[in-house]
């Protein structure tokens, strides 16, 4: 009995790996495990930022500013540095840095902290403020502040300056969150809010915005029948 229990496993496994494309495997992993992927998308997309911020800065590695600042690797010696050098060209990786290590020792609010003045940085790329901002809101969740999450990532949304991309994850983020605290007005708002997030935009064909706008199209599936509510 327990042989053909395994082979069945097995054969739907393979089955299901024979159906599904690889756009249609991560829609299917996201709506069963979209719960426990919240718990690491903010470390994920922090440490991107991180990455890419910190190899531009050693390549100045002779100014001491830099060197300080890029050698320091735990929250206290960070603190230290950023406090010696808070305007620096490498405070910004510096401060990214800190908020993964806050993030990792559940001190969000410490992390959010970092995080709003990455965001309040002059002259910094857009899609880094903006990253920073959905970032502080994935934080809130994982705090579970979960209004003050769906405030941060709908004012996302509705940012004109806000890349594309952002903004429909900014509107994914706010319905998904409504879906749990089972507002399902709202849910249903930001959600058509993220599929339709494209339809005005002509650059063309955009992965990250068509990735959301799956996400999105796949959770509507899920929320039960209800008025849309007013903005």
């Amino acid at each position: 009995m327990a042989k053909k229990k395994i082979d069945k496993k097995s054969l739907d496994a393979e089955i299901t790996n024979a159906l599904l494309d690889d756009f249609d495997k991560f829609e299917n992993f996201a709506m069963t495990h979209w719960k426990k992927i919240i718990a690491v998308a903010c470390m994920i997309v922090i440490g991107v930022a991180v990455y890419s911020t910190v190899v531009t800065m050693q390549r100045k590695a002779d100014d001491k500013m830099v060197t300080t600042l890029v050698n320091a690797k735990k929250i206290d010696e960070l603190k230290v540095a950023l406090e010696k050098y808070p305007a620096s060209a490498a405070s910004i990786g510096a401060r990214l840095r800190l908020a993964v290590l806050y993030r990792e020792a559940k001190q969000y609010t410490e992390a959010a902290d970092e995080l709003v003045k990455v965001a309040a940085t002059a002259d910094i790329p857009a899609n880094q403020k903006y990253r920073a901002k959905l970032d502080i809101a994935y934080l809130d969740e994982l705090a579970g502040e979960l209004e003050n999450a769906t405030g941060k990532f709908s004012a996302v949304a509705s940012d004109a300056f806000a890349p594309q991309a952002m903004k429909c994850e900014g509107a994914y983020s706010a319905g998904r969150i409504y879906l749990e605290l089972k507002n399902n007005a709202k849910a249903t708002q930001y959600l058509q809010e993220a599929v339709s997030a494209g339809a005005l935009e002509k650059s063309g064909f955009d992965l990250a915005t068509d990735l959301w706008q799956r996400q999105a199209k796949a959770l509507l599936l899920i929320v039960p029948a209800t008025t849309i509510a007013k903005k």
